[in-house]
């Protein structure tokens, strides 16, 4: 019974470790679309939220990060996890932008 237990709390901490990311590439994808206008008016209201999300996930990343790290509360290998993670959001954000999906 552990080792389901376990297994269920595997499966749900990917679903949120892999969510950021997309929803990241999605913004990126559809606030291109809205900026070169060939984004259907339903859609629209989407890319607003989604890269809402996106700058918020970004920036609470950002400050909790900025924050623990003038406290020393990171160890070395979190700090570089830290700085990967902002880094690869906006890479993500990138290639959403740069995906020809349409």
């Amino acid at each position: 019974m552990e080792t389901v237990i376990k297994v269920y709390n595997a499966w749900k901490t990917t679903k949120h470790i892999a969510l950021c990311p997309l929803v990241t590439f999605v913004a990126g994808w559809l606030t291109r679309s809205t900026v070169k206008g060939t984004i259907h008016g339903n859609d629209r209201p989407a890319a607003y939220i989604l890269l809402g999300t996106s700058i918020i996930m970004v920036s609470i990343l950002i400050y909790l990060g900025i924050t623990r790290w003038k406290r020393n509360q990171l160890t070395k290998c979190a700090k570089v996890v830290l700085c990967l993670a902002i880094v690869a959001l906006f890479a993500f954000f990138y290639l959403g932008w740069n995906a020809d999906i349409e």
